[in-house]
């Protein structure tokens, strides 16, 4: 199996060498083609924002990938453009995969053999979504939920005709990817990635949110799942209640994160929820209040695979200024998870 990777990399210099070393390492065993695209796209300098990008072309240029495309000054490539070169140069290679990564995004090693592993033994699917554990407003905090069709299998509609949107493809039959809906999620288990995608002190965060305020439909002001006030960055309540989603809650795992379940709280509910149960369980849950650790509520649950469960703490948990929870999940007199949702 030949695989294409289209690795978008701008102003990642925190990200990008952690980001391209496991794929460097791999690259021969797994006859892996790395291609790239690394430049400011034009709307952004139709924005009227500064290009920044010489520290990250620069390691770019020095893993001397198989393939990197460049623009800059008044020669720029909208998203799209940039992604396709990428992937004309992978077609011509006749990879078997083409598979996206962004300049923020870092697996490792264990991560890629995995999923390699699992594509290989799996004939039924033509696309793989990965689920990412997207680092939100300040690190280690992040959000759950984000998951993204990230690599594609080329054998599929007479193969990968272009980007149409974002990292959303058309065959060469006409078809697309939401055509066929006929993607598999990697579980968590296999590939939960590390996303620093939306962070406070990252100036590409404010950019973003320009930037796809003004790429994305819907109303004005509820396009972008971020916004900035006084410089900085907060969670867009407006975006998802236009939506009818719930805010997504900010998450920080403890000594121990376990991916037989999940976990979250919805304050427009008032409920806090279990879910995705992968085997049948016989739990322990301890809620403590974030603020007061003495305010804690126990429940010893059985819960069985693929349902889901909920708990509404009771009023007197919550206190003034309810912050969020400190969770504990423990099975037979050992704890087996740990994590703190704030709200």
């Amino acid at each position: 199996m030949k695989i294409g990777l289209v690795v978008t990399a701008y102003n990642c210099e925190k990200y990008i060498k952690d980001c391209l070393k496991p794929w460097l390492n791999l690259r021969n065993k797994f006859n892996i083609i790395i291609s790239a695209n690394s430049g400011m796209f034009k709307p952004y300098k139709d924005f009227g924002f500064e290009e920044k990008n010489n520290e990250t072309l620069k390691v770019l240029i020095e893993s001397k990938l198989d393939f990197l495309v460049t623009t800059s000054g008044d020669n720029l490539l909208d998203e799209d453009s940039s992604r396709n070169l990428c992937l004309d140069y992978l077609n011509k290679h006749n990879v078997d995969l083409v598979w996206i990564v962004d300049g923020d995004e870092i697996y490792t090693e264990n991560q890629i053999i995995n999923i390699i592993n699992l594509i290989e033994q799996d004939k039924n699917h033509s696309s793989y979504f990965i689920q990412f554990k997207n680092y939100t407003i300040k690190y280690p905090y992040f959000t759950k939920g984000f998951s993204r069709e990230t690599i594609y299998k080329t054998n599929v509609c007479d193969g990968i005709s272009h980007f149409h949107f974002d990292v959303y493809i058309t065959y060469n039959n006409g078809k697309t990817n939401h055509d066929l809906n006929n993607g598999l999620y990697i579980p968590k288990e296999i590939a939960y990635v590390d996303h620093f995608s939306w962070l406070d002190d990252d100036s590409r965060s404010f950019e973003k949110i320009t930037y796809q305020e003004n790429r994305f439909i819907g109303p004005e002001g509820k396009r972008c799942a971020f916004k900035s006030d006084s410089g900085k960055l907060l969670i867009n309540e407006d975006f998802f209640e236009n939506r009818g989603m719930d805010v997504p809650n900010l998450h920080k795992s403890n000594h121990l994160y376990s991916f037989d379940f999940d976990l979250y709280y919805s304050k427009k509910n008032k409920v806090f929820y279990l879910d995705w149960f992968t085997r049948d369980i016989n739990l322990k849950i301890k809620l403590f209040n974030i603020n007061d650790r003495e305010k804690l509520i126990v429940h010893n649950m059985s819960v069985n695979a693929g349902m889901k469960y909920y708990i509404t703490p009771p009023s007197w948990f919550f206190g003034n200024d309810f912050k969020g929870f400190i969770v504990e999940v423990w099975e037979n007199d050992s704890i087996i998870h740990s994590e703190d949702i704030i709200v």
